[in-house]
Formats: C-alpha cells, structure tokens, sequence
C-alpha cells in the first residue's frame, strides 16, 4: 500500500509536532532534572527528522535539502537516546566514556556531512519512485546508528534486569519503544 505524498507530509508533521510537544511537556514538569532535559533533547532531533521527511515528501522545497536535514536530525538521534538511557532512571548519572568520546563525536561529525555529498549526494525523482543517491560515508553512518542504538538498548536492558516494581514496568516499555523504532 502506498501513501499519498501529501497524506505521509501530514502524518510526518503530526509525528514531529507530537513529539515536541511531549518533549516540552515533560521539560516543563521538572526543567531542572537531567532526565528530562535528556528525554526533551531526545524528541528534538527525533522532530527534526521527521519534519525533513515531512517536506521531502510534500514536495515543498528542494528534495536534496529535505533529506539532508533529515539525516542531520537522525545522526544525533542515537546519541541523544543513548543520554536519555543513560540517565534513566538516575539523573545524577554521567555521560559514560563510550558516549562521550566515541558516540558523541561521531554523531555530531555525520550531522555535519549529512550537509555535504558525503552522505547523500542526490535524489532522482521519476514518476512516483524516488531513490536516493547515498555518498561514501553512508556505510560507517549506518554502524554508527547501529553501534550506538545497539549500545543504548544494552544500557536500558542492564537497568531492567536490576530493576524492580514500577522502575522494571517502566524501562520495560522504553526498550519495547526503542526496539519498535
């Protein structure tokens, strides 16, 4: 079944909207918690993906910017996950060394090439079909998404198995999320 590019730019610009307003949501219940501002800078990037699909697929603007914001948005969604597991549900904890120096720079880094030909350097259009043209870089940004993501359920798992009552019940759904997505 296919959806009308029109209809899939409304449900993607539903699907960021919902996002950031369940992201400003929980930082407006407690601003100063780091879980919060970490599940808040998680939906941002999460929006911003979905809104660069949502233009792309209205048609609205040049397609190859579309994209290219949409990769800059999804290279930090990753990351932002993996510091949003990493201060669930203890926000006093840190950063660990892996995200810091290794997640994190390299999710910044493919952000920034996701605006060069590095990471996608076209997108043909003929008919209804569309494909992308992808650059060199697009191999190492899907390990990267998939190291980091991998990681981030790794953490989330090692709070269940400890968890118990309500925390297990929680982290419980926040892994079925993650692994649906």
């Amino acid at each position: 079944m296919t959806i009308a590019p029109n209809v899939a730019a409304l449900i993607l610009v539903f699907c960021a909207s919902a996002n950031m307003s369940i992201g400003v949501y929980v930082l407006s219940r407690n601003s100063r918690s780091a879980a919060h501002r970490a599940f808040f800078l998680f939906t941002v990037p999460v929006a911003v993906w979905a809104f660069g699909l949502a233009m792309f697929h209205g048609h609205q603007s040049s397609p190859l910017w579309s994209m290219k914001l949409a990769f800059a948005g999804a290279s930090l969604i990753p990351i932002a996950m993996l510091g949003f597991a990493e201060r669930f549900p203890d926000p006093t904890c840190g950063t660990s060394t892996v995200n810091r120096w290794l997640f994190t720079p390299m999710g910044v880094a493919f952000s920034l090439l996701s605006w060069s030909s590095w990471m996608v350097r076209g997108v043909e259009l003929s008919g209804s079909e569309v494909r992308l043209i992808y650059g060199p870089l697009h191999i190492f940004f899907g390990t990267y998404m998939l190291a980091c993501f991998g990681f981030g359920a790794y953490v989330l798992y090692s709070t269940f198995r400890d968890a118990t009552g309500l925390l297990r019940l929680q982290t419980r759904y926040l892994l079925i999320a993650i692994a649906g997505s």
